[in-house]
């Protein structure tokens, strides 16, 4: 039987970038401070095996399995923010870290890097997995925010969907910024919540950031209706003021006022 301890270790038997476990949560009464679940997995190189929080007992089968590990991100380095302080809107990725060469403790840490470059390491630490997202308000703290999912898909809904400030109208295709809200990962699913009030037969039209044609089409029906709907709509890379963000366009008739608001995300990790 295959041991698994709390350091990374080489092990070459188990499935391809597999992970279990692992799931971010914003702690309420602690707006600086994350939760992540007990998880294990393989490391972004698909070389080591990481296993935080005791995952089913298998790094150490007579202590208490499954514990939680708290991200305190008013700190720098392990179990904190890489580095600096928390921003305003700002969308960070967090990761759990561990020391293949020496076996200190695995832990988690937040960054504002993406995987493709990794966070800030504390010394020793070489081997990280990217794992969920968390994302601040304008006050700089985490927005309360859940994520679900079974291996390496997940969901994340913010617990009150946020306004991006688009309560507009425009007749002709108009790019959203999401910037404050989503990762920047070309196509990623996006749930919106819209809403408007036309006159009968008017309009609202949604599509990715890059796309030619209609994705969404909601009609209003009757006149002085209030339309309310959520909808799955794939945020793409768009060049914005020469910026890379994600975005997705909208437009209507030109007079009825829009609402969104985010809602949340899906996501590979």
């Amino acid at each position: 039987m295959t041991t698994l301890y709390d350091q990374a270790v080489p092990i070459v038997n188990l499935p391809f970038l597999y992970i279990n476990g692992a799931i971010v949560s914003t702690i309420a009464a602690h707006t600086s401070q994350l939760s992540l679940s007990a998880g294990i997995m393989r490391d972004s190189s698909n070389t080591y095996d990481m296993n935080i929080g005791n995952f089913n007992g298998q790094t150490n089968q007579s202590a208490t399995a499954n514990v939680a590990t708290t991200i305190n991100c008013a700190v720098n380095g392990f179990n904190g923010l890489d580095t600096g302080s928390l921003g305003a809107s700002k969308v960070y990725y967090v990761y759990v870290i561990s020391d293949p060469v020496s076996g200190n403790t695995t832990g988690a840490i937040v960054s504002l890097a993406a995987p493709s470059v990794g966070p800030l390491m504390p010394f020793g630490y070489s081997a990280f997995r990217h794992v969920g997202f968390a994302v601040t308000s304008s006050g700089s703290i985490f927005l309360a925010a859940y994520t679900t999912g079974v291996n390496s898909n997940r969901n994340f809904f913010f617990d009150a969907p946020i306004s991006v400030g688009t309560t507009s109208s425009s007749a002709s295709y108009a790019a959203i910024d999401l910037t404050k809200f989503v990762p920047l990962v070309n196509n990623l699913p996006v749930y919106l919540n819209v809403s408007f009030t036309g006159t009968a037969n008017d309009v609202l039209h949604l599509q990715p950031g890059n796309a030619t044609g209609d994705a969404i089409t909601i009609t209003a029906q009757v006149n002085s209706q209030a339309i309310t709907q959520q909808v799955l709509v794939l945020a793409q890379n768009t060049a914005i003021s020469t910026v890379q963000s994600p975005t997705v366009n909208y437009k209507n008739s030109g007079t009825d006022t829009v609402a969104i608001l985010v809602g949340g995300f899906n996501f590979a990790i």
